[in-house]
This record gives structure tokens, sequence and C-alpha cells, in this order.
């Protein structure tokens, strides 16, 4: 079930909305921790997601070379 809402928020722009946080908050080469990802959610596609759908997301840009999730799961670095 949790493979499809994330899916989901893929098709609706969550992923581009954490790049650009990521890039446009110049955090682009910087580690940011889950747990800010999910504070600044507040006024974003992501708000109320959770820890583990928000993971999976940041799995798929791993994927796509646009970010790197630390081996404790707790931090990302977005490229």
């Amino acid at each position: 079930e949790t493979h499809s809402i994330v899916e989901k928020l893929v098709k609706n722009r969550f992923l581009t909305s954490l790049l650009q946080v990521g890039a446009g908050d110049g955090q682009t080469g910087t580690v940011m921790t889950l747990t800010e990802l999910l504070e600044e959610g507040e006024n974003s596609p992501w708000k109320g997601v959770s820890h583990e759908v928000l993971l999976r997301a940041l799995m798929e840009l791993q994927k796509e070379r646009k970010a790197e999730v630390f081996e404790e799961n707790d931090g990302v670095k977005f490229f």
C-alpha cells in the first residue's frame, strides 16, 4: 500500500517539490535531516506524509542520482 502512495505522490510533483527545497533553499550539497524536511512540509505537497513515505520518495531521487540518502536513513544530501 505504501508503494502506491509513493507513486501517487510522484505523479503530483512530490519529488519535484523536494528537489526545490534542496536547491531553492541553497541546500544543494548540504545535508538535511528527514525531520527538517518534514518540518519544511508544513506548506508543501508532502504535509502530513509519514517518515516512511518521505524516505521512499528520497530513495527514488537517489536512484535518479539527484540525492543521497545516508545509511541510517536520517539524512539526505541533494545534488
